[in-house]
């Protein structure tokens, strides 16, 4: 340091005029309850589609023409699906596992979000009760509060 005294009532002093300028206030737990609600994951507009296009063909789509080149695309057509049989089903297994991975996963995402939200109120509650708890022992402890007759 630079050698000089500091006077400890100047320091207490400086430290108390801190000290009043930065209350703290709990968070609120009626405002925790209300805000963010968490939207949950298994509601996603991408997991409805998921759901409803996952499965592939088990047929050749109809063809719409006739005659010959109708006989011979539904040929060629069933003779296709029938060589692609093997990959398709694999496909369809697939996507099937991917979706219902996908549902898990969004339903514990759900119940983590909708825990930490219980975690969040909880905590807000406990700083409540803390800060409750504070300010009356704060009251009853105070130093100056014995200085009020005069000095």
């Amino acid at each position: 340091m630079d050698g000089a005294e500091t006077d400890p009532r100047v320091l207490l002093d400086a430290l108390r005029a801190e000290q009043a300028s930065l209350a703290w206030v709990p968070i609120d737990p009626e405002r925790e309850v209300g805000s963010s609600h968490p939207r949950p994951l298994l509601t996603l507009e991408s997991l409805g589609y998921l759901h409803h296009h996952w499965a592939l063909p088990d047929a050749p789509p109809p063809i719409g023409r006739r005659g010959l080149r109708g006989w011979l695309a539904t040929r060629l057509a069933r003779f296709t699906f029938a060589v692609l049989q093997p990959y398709l089903r694999a496909e369809r297994d697939l996507l099937a596992n991917m979706t219902r991975v996908h549902d898990t996963t969004a339903k514990r995402v759900d119940e983590i979000a909708w825990d930490f939200r219980r975690y969040r109120i909880a905590q807000a509650e406990n700083l409540a009760a803390l800060a409750a708890y504070l300010d009356a022992h704060q009251a009853t402890t105070r130093p100056d509060a014995a200085d009020d007759g005069g000095g």
